[in-house]
């Protein structure tokens, strides 16, 4: 089965989505240009304040080492304070004492250059010059003045012997992308920045709610994760910001062959809403 939102792995991560059969709006090229550089100039500031990762890797890598040294300063004293460990093993003592500093420090350093970057002048106006694409980019793509905000998933992939593996070199498994949801016609519309997806709604067979949880980029809402009507899916989030949450499969069929569309749970409702296909679990 085709995910719509699935592609080809590519050191770049610029391959085609499997689903490109299924746009029917697009922007001009030059505006696309235009929408590329704004996204880089966003990823340009994010990197500029963000920790190495080489710094990261190797300060955090101290924390394990620590671990175990923790453990033989146990094992040697049946306490379970770390201080008690100077009478026996002051050498090992002390080098699991830097360790642990060392390890919590970079995390320290980690979280406040990532708060730093976040609260800096260049990304507020990096994101309100790609804001104001983004409104532009829905006069070009024709999007009506009503639509719904909804989070999709799309992934990157690798086929071996026949079988598609998801590439997770992220801490998540999925990137969670907010689109725009709305119906035209007789046609479920998914609109992103640069085009539109329309799916009629006649093929639209039923949604499946995967049976466990997944790792996802990020929160998009605007309510927090862990407030309001998201309290009722169970959501949580893990030390990078990912969000562990169930998901749903769109389940889609026509004369080409079967295909599908993942969103998180919490947006079930808002598909349904247009498209009214029965619900399965898995």
């Amino acid at each position: 089965m085709i995910n719509v939102f699935g592609r080809p792995y590519s050191d770049n991560g610029q391959a085609p989505l499997d689903g490109e059969r299924f746009v029917t709006e697009r922007v001009d090229p030059a505006f696309k240009n235009e929408i590329d550089s704004s996204k880089q100039r966003i990823e340009d500031v994010k990197k500029k304040g963000r920790m190495p990762t080489w710094k990261l890797f190797a300060g955090t890598v101290f924390f394990p080492i620590f671990a175990y040294l923790y453990t033989r300063i146990m094992d040697a004293t049946n306490s379970l304070n770390i201080f008690a460990g100077f009478s026996t093993m002051p050498l090992i003592t002390v080098a699991s004492l830097v360790c642990l500093v060392i390890s919590m420090g970079t995390l320290v350093i980690y979280r406040r250059m990532y708060k730093k970057m976040l609260a800096s002048p260049e990304l507020a106006e990096a994101n309100a010059r790609l804001a104001s694409l983004d409104k532009n980019s829905e006069i070009m793509l024709g999007l009506p003045q009503e639509y719904e905000k909804v989070d999709v998933l799309s992934f990157e992939y690798v086929e071996k012997d026949g079988k598609v593996r998801i590439k997770d070199t992220q801490p998540y498994r999925y990137l969670n992308s907010e689109m725009k949801l709305y119906k035209n016609g007789d046609m479920l519309c998914l609109a992103d920045i640069e085009r539109v997806y329309s799916f009629p709604i006649a093929d639209i067979k039923k949604y499946v709610l995967k049976k466990r949880k997944t790792i996802i980029s990020g929160w998009n809402k605007e309510t927090p994760y862990n407030e309001g009507r998201y309290i009722q899916y169970r959501l949580s989030k893990n030390d990078s910001g990912s969000i562990n949450s169930k998901f749903c499969a769109m389940r889609c069929a026509d004369s080409f062959g079967e295909y599908e569309v993942f969103f998180p749970v919490y947006e079930l409702e808002a598909f349904k809403a247009i498209a009214d296909a029965p619900t399965e679990k898995e």
